[in-house]
């Protein structure tokens, strides 16, 4: 039942991909995205209102360049079209991977946890123990500022680092939040 849910799931984000979404943001990340493509991401802070942390501009420079193998993006009128299922693909599939990912890893970290505490898998005592589990460490909070998610995130490494041993991700997690703090 669990997998049927998250496959209802991602084909409900994946059906949403046509849906604009706000269009100023939309047509800033698409004028970024030209920017840092065509002349860097040091020009793309300097010269422009480009206001997000520096890791979202390599990200909107891999969008660009991906789009640029598939289309062209100097076609003004296909390029800023609001209805650009294209340019809506690439920027919404990242997030789409990324809350797969979430998924994925509070899966692991659960079944961690229940193997932890010797229940036995599928009971319906389970799924309770994991999320009392969460809430008392506080990952399961609905503070979504970054700092407050970097914080979760390190805090939810070390405990899963804590119960596994075999996972080192410090560098990363350090580099993401340089990235996107």
């Amino acid at each position: 039942m669990f997998y049927f849910l998250l496959f209802l799931g991602l084909l409900i984000r994946l059906s949403l991909i046509p849906v604009p979404g706000f269009k100023a943001d939309v047509a800033f990340w698409k004028g970024w995205g030209l920017a840092v493509a065509d002349k860097g991401i040091l020009w793309l802070v300097n010269y422009t209102n480009y206001n997000y942390p520096p890791g979202f501009a390599y990200i909107l420079w891999f969008i660009n360049k991906v789009y640029a193998l598939f289309k062209n993006p100097y076609n003004i009128n296909e390029y800023w079209a609001d209805n650009n299922v294209f340019y809506l693909f690439l920027i919404k599939i990242i997030t789409i991977a990324a809350d797969l990912m979430v998924v994925w890893l509070i899966i692991k970290i659960g079944r961690v946890i229940l193997n932890g505490v010797k229940r036995s898998e599928g009971s319906s005592e389970s799924f309770n123990l994991v999320q009392d589990k969460l809430r008392e460490r506080n990952y399961a909070s609905l503070d979504s500022s970054p700092s407050a998610q970097n914080d979760k995130l390190a805090a939810l490494k070390k405990e899963f680092k804590e119960e596994k041993k075999k996972y080192s991700w410090d560098v990363m997690i350090a580099e993401v939040k340089k990235l996107m703090k």
